[in-house]
Order: C-alpha cells, then structure tokens, then sequence
C-alpha cells in the first residue's frame, strides 16, 4: 500500500510542474529607450590546438624526419593511437570581434619520414603569427608568477 500512496503522490508532483503560466510580452529594449546602447557582457577570446603560419606549413616537404617537423612547426596536436603513424595539427578558436579560426593539417609518417602531407581542411592561414601586447603581458606574468610558487 506505501509504494502505490508514494507512487500517487509522486505523479500528482509531476503534474503541478507540468503547468506553466503564459508570460505576457515585454517590448523590444530600443522601443523603450531609443539611442541608447546597453553595455555588452565581455566574452574571452578562446584559443585552442595548434599555431600555424603560412609561411611555415609551405616549408613542409615530403621525406622531412619526424623531428625536422617538429623543429618547424612544434608538436602536434593530437597523435592517434590508432594512427600511430599520423599526426593531426588542429585549432579551433573563437575570437569575440574576429573571425573565427578552425584549420586542420594531417600528417602522415611512414618509418620516421614524412609521406604524406593533408592540407585539404587547412583553410586559410595567417601569413605570419600575429604577437600583440597581450601575449607579451600574458608571458611576462607568467615568468614573474608560475603557478607552482605558492610559499
């Protein structure tokens, strides 16, 4: 008998969820107060995998080492492994008042020597990195304060 009561009871608590009154509509922000602009929420800018450079990814040749790659272009981004032999070079980042970047550049290796290079979702890349006085703050704060030195 208590488990058909909580049973009730618990069907009747999901009914009086179910009902929802109708908000009424609320005129539009510019109606009310024309030439106005409201303040915007700050969105970060978020950037993600790996930095490539045009002028870098045209230096890449069919028979360069494993570590001639890295030397040039840095570490991959993601190494498969079920694709040992393949490397994948991926970014994706959302700028607020930019473009927005996704690219991605697979490698493929055979003993050690690169065979094989994807450009085709690479998309458009800078020409060179863009360095701006942020990323010079961003690394100056991070040599002066690293993480690791709490005492």
């Amino acid at each position: 008998m208590h488990k058909y009561s909580s049973l009730a009871l618990t069907i009747v608590m999901l009914q009086s969820c179910s009902y929802l009154p109708e908000l009424p509509d609320l005129p539009e922000m510019p109606d009310i107060i024309p030439d106005i602009s409201l303040p915007e929420t700050y969105r970060e800018d978020i950037k993600q995998g790996s930095i490539l450079t045009e002028k870098k990814v045209s230096q890449l040749a069919i028979g360069m080492s494993e570590k001639e790659v890295k030397d040039l272009i840095g570490s991959p981004a993601i190494i498969d492994p079920f694709h040992a032999n393949q490397w994948d070079y991926i970014n994706f980042s959302i700028y607020h008042k930019k473009e927005n970047i996704n690219y991605r550049l697979r490698l493929v290796f055979d003993q050690g020597v690169l065979k094989e290079i994807d450009k085709s979702k690479l998309g458009v890349l800078p020409a060179e990195t863009i360095i701006t006085e942020d990323t010079i703050n961003d690394s100056k704060q991070e040599e002066e304060n690293p993480w690791y030195k709490f005492w």
